[in-house]
């Protein structure tokens, strides 16, 4: 996400496993969203909303207005199993910008149609 300062910035959804049951909850049903939905390009219509929530967290939490968001998917594919006790790790990490939304200063404004 690029800033009205300049700066670039990686915004990640919260960690889920680090919330108690209560808040935990609600939030998982946006993290399948996020993580198992937006990124297929069947589901392109929720990318321009996603990237405005997104903005409007990052704008809430610094009070700088974000100028663009791209949405990025990062995975690391699973080797087969194999028969060696001591597998070597597999750490190669992949990414993939697949929408890139310029944000409007009403985009910054939340109409109550979605919930933060």
């Amino acid at each position: 996400m690029q800033l009205e300062n300049g700066k670039t910035i990686f915004w990640t959804y919260p960690r889920i496993e680090r919330f108690d049951f209560l808040r935990k909850m609600p939030k998982e049903r946006f993290r399948k969203l996020y993580n198992d939905i937006a990124n297929e390009p069947s589901d392109a219509v929720l990318w321009p909303d996603l990237a405005r929530y997104i903005a409007r967290q990052v704008y809430t939490q610094t009070g700088i207005r974000p100028v663009r968001v791209g949405l990025v998917r990062f995975w690391s594919d699973i080797p087969p199993p194999t028969t060696d006790p001591l597998p070597e790790p597999s750490t190669t990490y992949k990414s993939h910008k697949y929408f890139t939304f310029p944000i409007q200063p009403d985009d910054l404004v939340n109409d109550g149609s979605t919930q933060n």
